[in-house]
């Protein structure tokens, strides 16, 4: 249960600096 709930966390964290950065995982591969 408590993987789960880490992951929806980690999941609406993640999409939540997504959205602040417009594409997030473009702009964080760009970043390396």
């Amino acid at each position: 249960m408590d993987g789960l709930f880490f992951g929806l966390m980690d999941y609406l964290f993640n999409f939540e600096r997504a959205r602040k950065t417009g594409h997030g995982h473009r702009d964080h591969a760009r970043d390396h």
